[in-house]
């Protein structure tokens, strides 16, 4: 059985992927998120009015807090 097993060294270079690039960044992607998200913001200020903005009021407060606690967790 080992006879038919060619015993080969194959090298493989390692490269990132074609689809990973320098210029995106993490604000970028984040600024196209956040333009993503405003016609939907828009239609809920339409549709509910304060409830829709009361809402948006206290999660974007959650995340700035809970981003505050975990950057004073980190030092």
């Amino acid at each position: 059985m080992q006879d038919n097993v060619k015993n080969t060294d194959i090298k493989l270079v390692m490269s990132p992927a074609p689809h990973v690039s320098d210029t995106d960044t993490v604000p970028k992607i984040m600024f196209g998120v956040v333009i993503a998200l405003i016609p939907t913001l828009l239609a809920s200020l339409y549709f509910f009015r304060l409830q829709a903005l009361g809402l948006v009021v206290v999660t974007v407060g959650a995340c700035v807090l809970t981003e505050w606690a975990f950057q004073k967790l980190r030092g």
